[in-house]
């Protein structure tokens, strides 16, 4: 996989979650950027975790996502106040490259890999709370104050959670645990699938389907030129969105062989390059311990009852 060379992206300072009435969906919950709190560009690259680290850190964006309680709307507003939104606009959207006209209602087409999407911009930008001047000029929309709304931001992450799901059972049945694997499609509608493929054809289809689900978000990746060292240019490589780089992020952790594991105290995803490791902290690795001597300690009191 290519590898990342420049990328940015922004947050604004505060963001909120509120309700706004529409006529066509009343009451509506969105995460709302307040402009006057100001917006701040970061790299991408700053996202990656610390390579060389045993595991990576409870505030690396892929962790964080992964173990995001989308039903506690304070854990939605930390992580989006650490990162910014998902950049869902930009991700589904793309840029608009042309003008068409179907009766009397204006149509867009937004570029998309592969081809083109139609769509009506107006109800694109209403639905993310901008005006459809910002949406339209796609340069300014990369930095526009647009809002994502609150039941498809929580849809996104738990896509998201579904392939981190994959990946950690993927990894299971390559140390040799198969039941996870075969559970998970299973649940997906492969019932058949699940209880007669062989152990090699199961592992096979997964990682068929695993590669097919982080391509899928991550081939909206740009390449952009820009003046290299000695007045030559440069490849780089970009996002189109901050859910893209996540993917991305992903994508390369699972290339490195990165451990998957879920804590058998809290049941968190956690990332670590020890196959072994069984909880994702210090801190759940110590209480696990003590419950383990707790329930020792009654057994040996029972038997001398």
């Amino acid at each position: 996989m290519q590898e990342l060379k420049w990328s940015r992206w922004f947050r604004c300072g505060k963001y909120v979650i509120e309700k706004v009435s529409r006529t066509d969906w009343p009451d509506v919950e969105y995460i709302r950027p307040v402009p006057e709190s100001g917006h701040i560009f970061y790299d991408f690259a700053d996202l990656g975790r610390k390579r060389g680290s045993r595991k990576a850190e409870k505030t690396y964006i892929v962790q964080w996502l992964l173990n995001l309680d989308t039903s506690k709307n304070d854990e939605i507003l930390d992580f989006v106040n650490h990162f910014g939104l998902l950049g869902l606009l930009q991700h589904y959207y793309g840029e608009i490259a042309a003008v068409t006209l179907e009766g009397n209602t204006p149509l867009h087409f937004a570029h998309k890999p592969g081809g083109f999407l139609l769509i009506n911009a107006q109800q694109v930008a209403d639905l993310y709370l901008i005006s459809l001047e910002d949406f339209l000029d796609n340069e300014r929309r990369q930095k526009a104050f647009a809002s994502e709304p609150l039941i498809v931001f929580k849809k996104e992450v738990e896509e998201f959670q579904k392939v981190g799901e994959l990946v950690h059972r993927i990894y299971k049945a390559a140390f040799g645990s198969y039941w996870p694997l075969r559970g998970w499609f299973s649940a997906s509608g492969m019932k058949e699938f699940a209880e007669t493929a062989d152990n090699e054809k199961l592992l096979a289809e997964a990682r068929k389907r695993l590669s097919e689900s982080i391509n899928r978000k991550i081939q909206y990746m740009r390449w952009m030129f820009a003046p290299g060292d000695g007045g030559g240019w440069s490849e780089h490589t970009g996002f189109d969105s901050l859910i893209s780089m996540v993917y991305y992020l992903l994508a390369k952790d699972v290339e490195s062989s990165f451990w998957f594991g879920r804590c058998e105290r809290c049941n968190d995803f956690f990332l670590s390059s020890v196959g072994s490791q069984r909880h994702c902290t210090r801190q759940c690795e110590d209480a696990a311990r003590k419950a383990r001597k707790r329930k020792t300690v009654k057994a040996v009191q029972k038997a001398i009852v």
